[in-house]
This record gives C-alpha cells, structure tokens and sequence, in this order.
C-alpha cells in the first residue's frame, strides 16, 4: 500500500484484458480512444480524449453530440492513422483487442495502450474502474456504478411480480439472410448479462465458440425452438429488415405475429459500457414490459393533474418515448403511429387526443 498523504506519488497500474501491465507516473489527461466503449467510459468519467473516433456513438446526443468535433480524428477503428496519434502527444491509448492487439508494438511505441475486451456487467464495470484508476476519477466511475445499480434496483422493484417474457436481441444484415446465419446477443453480452435478471433470456453462448464477445449465430430454425415473446432487431436499413418478411419462418414467429418486433439503434452493437447499458435499458423496458411502466407513469399523471387529453407527441414525451423511434418502428410494422401507440401503451385515442385507460 502507498501513503495516503502522497496522491501524487502513486504508481497508477493496471493490468488489461490481455494481461498486459499498464504503469502511469501520473495521471492520464491527454488521451486517444480508438473504441466507442473506450468512448462510454470517458464519457462516464467526465472526460474527453484529444484525438479519437467521430463515430455515430460520439456523435450522439447522449454522448458527446457536437463536441466530438473539438478532439482531432485519427483514422478509423481499423486502420488506425498512426502519425496523427503521435502528433497529438498522448499519455494513454484506448482501444479494443481486435483490431488494436495486431498494432500493439506501433500504439504502445507512441504511448501506454489498454486494449479492452470481454462482456458482461462485470467487465463493463472493472473497466471502467481501470481507465478511472489511470486518470484519478475513481469517484466519477463510483458513482456511474452507483446510478446504474439504483436504476437495476428500480427495475427489479417494478416488476416484482410481473409474468416473464421471452425476449431475443438479434442483428440482421443481408449476409445473415442470405446465410441464414444471425447474430444473437447471449447470456454472456454486458446487455444481455443484465436482461436475464428480468426476463426470459435463454440464449447462450457455446465455450468453444470464438468470434465477437457476448455473441452467437443461430439460423431462424433455431431461433423458432425458443418463439420469443418479443424480438428486438438491429437491421443495417430498413429494406434489410422489411426483406425477412419475405421468409415463412420468419412469419411463423409469435412475436412476428403478434407485432412485438422492434428495431433497435446499434447502439447495442457499438459499445460495452454501463452508460450504453442504462441508456438501452430505459429504451427497452417499457416495451417489454408496457404496463408496468404505464401504470406507473399514469399513477404519477393521475397524482399531478386531472385527466386530460394528451396530443400524440406530448404522450411521448411524458412517458419517456422516442417519438423517432415509434414512428419508424409503427412504419416498419405497417401500422399508422396512432395505433401503435395505442397498442404499446394502452392509451385512448379520442378527437385527436390520448386518455388513460379506464
């Protein structure tokens, strides 16, 4: 152990998922992410890198939204731009192990590299409290663990006692149709580790089985064993997804026919963070679950204000919905976006005006 009275003096070590051993003198400020989880975690930690990815995760609103312009671009995730990065004088390199590992002598020659890795709450969380541990934020990363265990707690609470469905988290793509070969999120993804505790989430992932972290590749006959309760997809375009409906298994699902498919952002494909876990929680509980969460949101109406019509959009906004997301989602379902409203939250639509059910 060092003295506590000697902040400044302490070593600031970690070991990352390769096991290599990163050693800091001094706190890291100046850093370069190559990896949209290297991206949820400084933005956890109230941090910005110098240089870094302007990827759709940087981005978005929910991150850095327009200052992702302020920090310099340094190529791509795969390739890398190694001569702007050692422009930028950084004391720390975040990347992922792959494609990162294969340019570790390169990125390592510029400035200590962690490369991140695995999935799960668990990893999502050591990582954090590692890139903390380099940059003396441990009380930032304390409390975004902190928040993102109260929201579990919060969700556990709610649906005490609620009937558990069967949910699958897939990606299409016109490879996966054409192979009939699609990614699934399993037990073992930082999302899916945290969906098991409230639903029915059987998807594993076999030992052997190499490739993305917290993923595996079922084929539609497989998927049809389990007939989810409800499907979320992660399709690249619209066409791609509105293409399944060309197979007959594909329409034979329960949640096909019962209109529970939901496209989701890929968000749940970019990153393994506890930010990216909360924000994909708060989206996707109220569908899985709609009346939980509208009896909960009607009671708090109820207590707040006499009955009233609400317009479509001001619906929305009150109980938490993306008013882009359900317009798109109700297109793709074939649906207008009234009825899909109606559907998925139990409201009444009169005159143009939404009421609580009765």
């Amino acid at each position: 152990m060092f003295p506590s009275d000697q902040p400044a003096c302490r070593p600031h070590l970690v070991a990352d998922s390769t096991t290599a051993v990163i050693r800091l003198k001094h706190p890291a400020q100046r850093i370069v992410c190559l990896s949209a989880s290297g991206l949820d975690v400084l933005m956890e930690l109230g941090l910005a890198p110098v240089g870094g990815l302007r990827s759709e995760v940087a981005t978005q609103p929910e991150f850095y939204g327009e200052r992702s312009q302020q920090w310099a671009p340094v190529g791509t995730w795969l390739l890398p731009n190694f001569r702007s990065i050692r422009q930028l004088q950084p004391d720390l390199i975040l990347g992922w192990q792959f494609p990162h590992r294969l340019y570790r002598h390169w990125l390592a020659d510029i400035a200590p590299t962690y490369l991140m890795g695995g999935s799960g709450y668990e990893e999502a969380v050591l990582r954090l409290l590692d890139i903390a541990g380099l940059t003396q934020q441990t009380a930032a990363a304390e409390a975004a663990i902190a928040q993102l265990d109260e929201q579990l707690a919060s969700y556990h609470q709610r649906l005490q006692g609620a009937p558990r469905k069967t949910v699958l988290m897939m990606g299409v793509s016109r490879l996966s149709r054409w192979s009939d070969r699609y990614p699934v999120e399993t037990q073992t993804g930082t999302l899916g580790s945290v969906l098991q505790q409230f639903t029915t989430f059987p998807w594993l992932k076999p030992v052997a089985h190499q490739g993305e972290p917290g993923l595996t590749y079922l084929s539609l006959q497989q998927i049809a064993q389990v007939d989810p309760d409800i499907i979320f997809v992660q399709s690249y375009g619209a066409a791609v997804l509105r293409g399944l409906n060309h197979s007959h298994r594909w329409r034979a699902l329960k949640a096909v026919q019962t209109q529970q498919v939901f496209e989701v952002s890929q968000f749940w494909h970019w990153g393994n963070g506890t930010r990216l876990l909360r924000l994909m929680l708060q989206k996707l509980l109220p569908l899985i679950y709609p009346q939980a969460f509208m009896t909960a949101h009607s009671s708090q109406l109820a207590s707040s204000s006499p009955p009233a019509g609400l317009r479509q959009r001001e619906l929305c906004d009150r109980l938490g919905l993306d008013y882009r997301h359900v317009a798109q989602t109700a297109r793709q379902l074939g649906l207008s976006t009234h009825a899909y409203v109606q559907q998925q939250t139990g409201w009444e639509l009169r005159d143009e005006l939404y009421y609580p059910p009765a």
